[in-house]
């Protein structure tokens, strides 16, 4: 783990809240924390963090709202929202904001700290039984960006696709550079590409809208393997 990182937790259930600051603190983070999304804005105005940590649904302002806040100010810092949410709809929300990662609280805490890494390390970080809910439970027509998931993804190539599975499975620019024999930068040009290509803006969109066009296979049992 990096030194001088600074995490923000933000979770109204105090039990949770600080038991992720304790294993957070344990790797070598220095970890702050809020218990509501009002308390939360109140310090990213104040501090500067590597990471926010939030649940999705949180008292005086939702998680969304806060990061749509500090985007207004230029707060620019990463935000990794938990949840425990199991409504797709509901879930589409976070594809809708400029987030870094979504994990199921379902999880536990092992897949937290992966997250934290994976963010820290500059890759987002997909749960793969919330991508899995979001595009067996909702239609295409469910989305509010309907011009992003109308992209046409018929131009990309089989090594685009295989970089944008490989991306989806959590590996960042080193890992898919090694797997593939090519070298990061080559991954990092491909990745500039891909999204140029598409429109989308993200890869969280572009990931599922490749699964929901049957260009990436999906089974989230067998991606927890």
């Amino acid at each position: 783990m990096k030194k001088n990182k600074r995490v923000l937790v933000v979770d109204d259930h105090v039990i949770f809240r600080l038991g992720v600051k304790a294993l957070l603190s344990e790797i070598g983070l220095d970890v702050d924390e809020a218990s509501n999304g009002r308390e939360a804005m109140l310090k990213l105005t104040k501090n500067k963090y590597t990471l926010v940590l939030m649940d999705y649904l949180m008292p005086e302002y939702t998680g969304i709202e806060v990061l749509q806040e500090c985007r207004k100010r230029s707060i620019k810092v990463p935000f990794v929202f938990l949840t425990a949410l199991d409504d797709s709809e509901k879930l589409n929300n976070l594809l809708e904001v400029d987030t870094f990662g979504m994990i199921s609280k379902q999880k536990g805490l092992d897949s937290v700290v992966k997250a934290v890494n994976d963010v820290i390390d500059g890759k987002p970080y997909f749960d793969s039984d919330l991508i899995a809910l979001i595009t067996k439970g909702a239609g295409r027509s469910k989305f509010t960006r309907q011009q992003t998931f109308d992209a046409d993804l018929s131009s990309l190539t089989k090594r685009e696709l295989m970089i944008i599975d490989l991306i989806a499975q959590g590996l960042s620019c080193t890992g898919i550079a090694e797997k593939l024999f090519i070298s990061k930068r080559t991954v990092e040009k491909h990745r500039y590409n891909i999204l140029a290509k598409t429109l989308h803006k993200n890869f969280y969109t572009l990931v599922i809208d490749a699964y929901m066009k049957g260009l990436l296979p999906l089974d989230s049992e067998d991606q927890a393997k």
